[in-house]
């Protein structure tokens, strides 16, 4: 089982694969989006910039968008002759739960477009031998981005669309590949934000470059899926070890024990901690900051997201500023 599904569309990065959903629901004559509150931004603008009106949807703890607030705004645009898209996004690896499940099943059957980004989860099929890809569930659109958890190039994917047409490469979407395999070849807080920056100027879907879909050949989805096992079961027995000095319980959460992506703790130290392991050279791999533009009430707080895979040296180092 490769990393690619046979039947995706292959993009540079996963907000060209957004712009390639937004520009179908357009010309299905959508003309709103309902996304999570709580989601990157890059997720948002390809709606956009395709003239969609966005509507966010408070998230409940589990960090999904909530059941009853995802099911009220349904009904709201329903009424109103709308037949919108829903962004469903399985936010640090976590599935949605029975309610927010049916509800979205309920959008899909009703003439609603279901988009659901799956670039936290994606690997979780990997770790189990004999199963296949998990597939775009009722005709629902798939969009996977594995440019900020994977040691290649810019690389994304859509699913459940057919094919699509993509625009040529130009000069300036390999100056964003050469960016991004500079940083990856010296990773560094500059090299990372000069390749963001590029990426910032990128929402043109277009072919990955042939380099980085060698590398992506290359990969096995099943290792990788396992290492990342390993690093979780490695933290969260030191968690346990931790726990068991500190007075009270409760003190750290675990948000997603049993995803195949980076382990995601709640905590009021996660800010010190973030920039404790910022200073050793472990950055985190999620994270998303709070838009204050926006104006948006509730947004998660306290959340630390850990790197996938930890060597030895640097799990060590991660206990000891966990302790502090």
């Amino acid at each position: 089982m490769g990393l690619i599904p046979d039947d995706a569309t292959v993009v540079a990065l996963g907000r060209q694969a957004f712009g390639l959903a937004a520009q179908r629901a357009r010309e299905q004559g959508r003309r709103t989006v309902l996304v999570p509150q709580f989601s990157c931004q890059t997720m948002v603008t390809p709606w956009q910039l395709e003239g969609l009106a966005v509507h966010r949807v408070p998230v409940a703890e589990d960090l999904l968008m909530d059941p009853g607030m995802l099911a009220a705004q349904l009904a709201t645009l329903r009424s109103a002759g709308e037949s919108p898209v829903v962004l469903h996004c399985e936010t640090f690896g976590i599935h949605a739960g029975a309610d927010l499940d049916a509800v979205l099943t309920a959008a899909g059957r009703r003439g609603g477009q279901v988009v659901v980004d799956r670039t936290h989860s994606f690997l979780q099929a990997h770790r189990r031998p004999g199963v296949d890809r998990v597939e775009p569930e009722r005709g629902w659109t798939e969009v996977v981005s594995i440019r900020k958890l994977m040691p290649l190039g810019e690389l994304a994917w859509i699913t459940g669309t057919g094919d699509l047409e993509l625009a040529a490469r130009t000069p300036a979407d390999d100056r964003l590949t050469a960016a991004r395999m500079r940083f990856l070849a010296q990773p560094g807080v500059e090299a990372f934000e000069a390749a963001e920056d590029l990426a910032d100027d990128s929402w043109t879907p277009v072919p990955p470059h042939p380099r980085t879909l060698e590398q992506a050949r290359e990969v096995d989805p099943a290792a990788l899926a396992e290492q990342i096992m390993e690093t979780r079961r490695a933290v969260l027995a030191a968690l346990a070890e931790l726990a068991e000095r500190w007075c009270g319980d409760g003190r750290i959460d675990v948000l997603n024990p049993h995803a195949v992506c980076p382990l995601v703790l709640r905590w009021p130290g996660a800010g010190r901690a973030a920039l404790a392991l910022h200073r050793l050279g472990l950055e985190e791999p999620i994270h998303w900051d709070e838009p204050a533009h926006l104006g948006t009430a509730g947004w998660p707080q306290n959340l630390l997201c850990l790197p996938a895979v930890l060597s030895t040296r640097q799990l060590a180092r991660l206990i000891e500023v966990l302790a502090r």
